[in-house]
């Protein structure tokens, strides 16, 4: 009898959750204005209530892509499917002005034509805020700001005006360890890419430590900070030397009978040496004495950004 039960009790589970799946069509009213197909494809939810909340999705994806005016007519149920009826409206875009943007930031990222007469789609109106910004932020301007002015409506056409707040211009001071490690600051500046009197770069600053970790003797132990002065700005990043040094062998002395029975050095020596004189430096010695007076011996020395070049 329990077995049956609880099979009965599976078997209305399982219908229940089927019916509770609903699909929603889209019928948009507005011609010849039609939204992109994705739109209006055809959607399934677990229930009515989520349905809800995927209609509200719905218009504000719509009001994001440019259909300012979106608007829910009605939602009708026939057959136990359902269809929303939107109004869109008109497809709104940009038609952006420059007060005083600096000239490189459009032709960096090739802005120019949206500020000389072509359209911006609207969905493309943040993006394009955010780039302008990264590039002060960049560029020695980390606290730049962006405004928008005088917004006015001609039919489909938003005009705009784009103004920038460059604040306090800022340059790297320095980048500082913190820890057990010491590098010459000329090392650190071409590791990093970051030098003493270069403007600031929100970018540069964030991948320095990253920069710094792959050498194979450091080990960054805690988060970067930033300490801003007014003009300059100071990059302190804590370290740990990591274990890089490495030093192997075996060495004895023999008889050479082929000379006379004189002594030789035999036995072989790795020694691997990592940043000696704070340069980030490699040195490396590999020797063997075999037999019969036979000696190899092998020294290579890796100098990164001699003459502040990465050779």
């Amino acid at each position: 009898m329990r077995l049956l039960t609880s099979i009965i009790f599976l078997f209305i589970a399982t219908w229940s959750s089927g019916q509770g799946m609903v699909t929603l069509s889209v019928d948009f009213s507005d011609e010849p204005e039609q939204p992109p197909e994705s739109f209006a494809a055809v959607r399934s939810y677990p229930d009515s209530l989520i349905m809800a909340r995927g209609i509200d999705s719905l218009l504000t994806a719509l009001f994001n892509y440019g259909y300012i005016d979106v608007e829910k007519k009605a939602v009708h149920r026939k057959n136990g499917a359902f269809t929303v009826f939107i109004s869109q409206g008109v497809l709104y875009q940009w038609k952006l002005r420059n007060a005083n943007i600096n000239e490189k930031v459009l032709s960096a990222n090739r802005l120019n034509d949206y500020f000389e007469g072509t359209p911006l789609p609207f969905s493309r109106f943040n993006q394009i805020r955010i780039t302008i910004l990264n590039w002060y932020e960049n560029n020695g301007f980390p606290f730049a700001r962006i405004f928008t002015d005088s917004i006015q409506q001609n039919n489909n056409l938003l005009n705009a005006t784009l103004r920038i707040d460059p604040s306090l211009p800022i340059v790297f001071e320095n980048v500082n360890l913190k820890g057990n490690v010491s590098l010459a600051r000329g090392f650190t500046a071409n590791q990093t890419g970051i030098s003493a009197g270069a403007p600031f770069s929100e970018e540069k600053a964030r991948m320095a430590a990253t920069l710094l970790s792959d050498l194979p003797f450091i080990r960054i132990v805690g988060e970067p900070t930033i300490e801003f002065t007014p003009g300059t700005a100071v990059i302190t990043v804590p370290v740990a030397r990591r274990p890089a040094n490495r030093f192997e062998g075996l060495a004895g002395v023999t008889n050479d009978p082929l000379q006379g029975n004189r002594l030789q050095l035999t036995g072989y020596i790795n020694l691997s040496l990592l940043n000696l004189f704070e340069r980030g430096e490699r040195l490396t010695m590999n020797w063997e004495g075999l037999t019969h007076g036979t000696q190899r011996l092998l020294l290579q020395v890796n100098y990164p950004f001699l003459l502040s070049t990465p050779v």
